[in-house]
């Protein structure tokens, strides 16, 4: 086998050890020895993807072994990859590892924000609705209630569909 330059392949790209696993070099191409191979750590597909922001499109092109799921045997099974390959292609996607961390907290930081939102706007919908019951009177909070239900049973629908199907209605009466 002839490698670059014309000459023979070499081996273990790390300490220079004649011998390297061609397992490997067949599926990562990469010149590993046995004792090498063991420093050189296997992430999976989803931890590739989490951790430093890539896409299937940029794992594509590099080399994987498939492993049964330990999780379940039946799942799809496990693609592993090179965490230092991993790492070189996504230092050529983003820049550095530096700017791949500040990209996941701000990502982090725009998820949690949402999320905050999300729970604010679901408060101020809760008050709404408690601040309208109580300056209701009783008559008015019990004929709410049986309109409440008839329209869950006529339509089928959750308390936040009725709110504006109530409303829809009352836009239909002006």
């Amino acid at each position: 086998m002839a490698g670059e330059g014309g000459g023979f392949l070499s081996g273990c790209s790390k300490c220079g050890c004649l011998s390297f696993n061609s397992a490997y070099y067949n599926t990562f191409g990469v010149f590993l020895c046995d004792a090498c191979k063991k420093d050189e750590k296997l992430m999976s597909k989803s931890n590739a993807k989490q951790l430093y922001m890539l896409t299937d499109k940029d794992l594509s092109k590099l080399g994987t072994v498939t492993k049964t799921n330990p999780q379940h045997k039946n799942w799809t099974a496990m693609k592993l990859y090179l965490q230092s390959q991993v790492e070189e292609v996504a230092v050529r996607k983003h820049g550095s590892l530096e700017d791949i961390e500040e990209m996941r907290h701000n990502r982090l930081e725009a998820k949690i924000n949402d999320r905050l939102n999300k729970r604010k706007q679901q408060e101020m919908h809760t008050e709404k609705e408690e601040e309208s019951m109580s300056t209701m009177t009783k008559g008015e909070r019990v004929a709410q209630c049986r309109i409440r239900q008839k329209l869950e049973e006529t339509y089928g629908c959750s308390s936040k569909t009725v709110d504006e199907v109530q409303q829809s209605e009352e836009i239909e009466e002006i």
